[in-house]
């Protein structure tokens, strides 16, 4: 598999992540809970990267959902000000979320069809 794949597959399925969150944030306000929609658009970008990578998409989806965990992270941990109402925990939590959402996508996804 060629690197730029690779590197396209990971970057589509992040920004498939950022979009369904955004989109689930502004439709769903406090109908359902942000974990939720977190979950679920942990899921569809595991799907996305899945779909994309040619080859070893579970490996694919992996490293996406690494990568959303350590950005998540890295960005809570040099956070200046708490955010009122949200427990200093709450990032962490929606890292391990979202990233575990991408690993059951990418799973999901790449699983053979039955032959028909």
């Amino acid at each position: 598999m060629r690197p730029a794949r690779t590197i396209l597959a990971v970057l589509l399925g992040y920004l498939s992540l950022l979009a369904v969150e955004l989109a689930g944030v502004l439709i769903f306000r406090g109908i359902i809970g942000g974990e939720f929609v977190t979950f679920i658009s942990g899921l569809v970008a595991g799907a996305v990267t899945a779909r994309v990578a040619a080859a070893r998409p579970l490996l694919h989806a992996s490293v996406l959902a690494v990568v959303i965990i350590a950005v998540t992270v890295f960005a809570a941990a040099f956070k200046r000000a708490p955010t009122p109402g949200v427990p200093a925990w709450y990032p962490y939590a929606a890292a391990l979320l979202a990233g575990a959402g991408t690993f059951v996508g990418g799973a999901l996804s790449s699983r053979e069809k039955p032959a028909a």
